[in-house]
């Protein structure tokens, strides 16, 4: 019987196997959140592929809901408050300077501008107030008694 030898040569072992089957995590796993919550809509189905980070459900938390819609309130108000503020006190410091306000060597006129952006940043004080007001006339009351603590 006749013998045959090869070089013995370094490299990975491909086996393929073919089979059917179903693939199950050893341990289970489970799906944990912060803040707890109904479960309003699955995003993938059985047998779907997921990937790290991808949305896999959607959940529906009414308390987390209205602390976030309170917190969009809140910022609102301050982008107003504190950009109207801060627009009022540079206008009467140029009108305290008079002509010198305007000139560039008193910094004014740089704050100026650049409040001027402020205002519009996060969209414009307009669309902020008519946001509040519209959520005042759902019948928010903490949004009544905070917009009544700017007056």
């Amino acid at each position: 019987m006749p013998v045959t030898t090869a070089p013995v040569v370094r490299g990975d072992l491909l086996v393929r196997v073919l089979c059917d089957g179903r693939l199950e995590p050893p341990e289970g796993g489970e799906i944990r959140t912060a803040d707890g919550g109904t479960v309003a809509a699955i995003a993938v189905h059985e047998g779907d592929r997921v990937g790290r980070g991808q949305l896999l459900l959607r959940l529906v938390n009414p308390d987390l809901e209205a602390r976030v819609r309170d917190a969009r309130s809140e910022v609102s108000m301050i982008k107003v408050f504190a950009t109207e503020m801060a627009w009022d006190i540079i206008d009467k410091a140029m009108q305290t300077f008079g002509a010198m306000g305007m000139a560039k060597e008193i910094p004014l006129q740089l704050m100026a501008s650049k409040v001027r952006l402020m205002r519009i940043y996060d969209g414009p004080s307009e669309v902020h107030r008519f946001a509040l007001a519209r959520a005042i006339m759902s019948g928010d009351p903490s949004l009544a008694d905070s917009v009544g603590e700017l007056k």
